[in-house]
């Protein structure tokens, strides 16, 4: 049983490491964009930096970097249709038309 809290540090120091790949450029990146509420992962490795970026997510980034940062506004006059997105997630096709929109 004595064992069982050097494993768990163990494994901590092991997942803290991992961290460490990443650039200071995408760290700074990401601890820009979470500070700002552009990504609502805890940390850089549950943000997947290194992994695929699918188009809600990046459609959620933008529209909140330029809404939240540049303070742009939304053109709800501007008619925005997209043929391939029917089928996708309503938070897709939302982000999508404020994506237009801006």
């Amino acid at each position: 049983m004595r064992q069982l809290p050097k494993l768990i540090n163990s494994l901590d120091i092991v997942n803290n490491f991992s961290t460490t790949i990443y650039t200071t450029e995408v760290r700074e990146a990401y601890d820009f964009a979470f500070s700002k509420g552009i990504t609502t992962m805890a940390t850089i490795d549950t943000a997947n930096m290194t992994g695929y970026l699918i188009r809600s997510h990046a459609a959620k980034m933008i529209v909140r970097y330029a809404m939240d940062i540049l303070n742009k506004t939304l053109d709800t006059s501007k008619i925005c249709q997209f043929s391939d997105i029917g089928a996708q997630s309503q938070e897709l096709q939302t982000y999508a038309l404020q994506v237009c929109q801006l």
